[in-house]
């Protein structure tokens, strides 16, 4: 499976949890996740896959911080999808910044809304 390059999973009722070992995919393009029943945090791995041109995490039930470097933040942009999770928080060194659209509904605490406040993006 290392080779595998493309994986349409949006839409096909998963649940459960993101296996940490879809990291190990680092030949994927396009993983789309969207719009099923996955629960719990989002694996820091995934942040890493190099080939990647979306993370369509939407509408989901994830929760906990968003993993991400900035840099890939910077990479993704608005390919970035993670609306529709209530749970999830984005941490302060990439709400800042304007890099992504804040539309995650959610866990968005006092320091992350100031900054959010200052520069306009809330």
């Amino acid at each position: 499976m290392a080779g595998l390059v493309s994986l349409d999973l949006a839409y096909t009722w998963l649940v459960g949890t993101i296996p940490a070992s879809m990291a190990c995919l680092r030949n994927l393009t396009y993983l789309p996740l969207n719009h099923n029943g996955l629960t719990g945090a989002i694996p820091s791995g995934l942040g890493g896959l190099p080939l990647i041109h979306d993370r369509d995490l939407y509408y989901n039930r994830l929760i906990g911080q968003v993993p991400f470097w900035k840099e890939v933040v910077e990479r993704l942009g608005p390919k970035l999808k993670l609306a529709g999770n209530n749970g999830l928080c984005l941490g302060s060194e990439i709400v800042g910044t304007g890099l992504v659209m804040v539309d995650v509904d959610g866990c968005i605490s006092d320091n992350v809304a100031q900054s959010l406040a200052r520069d306009g993006s809330a």
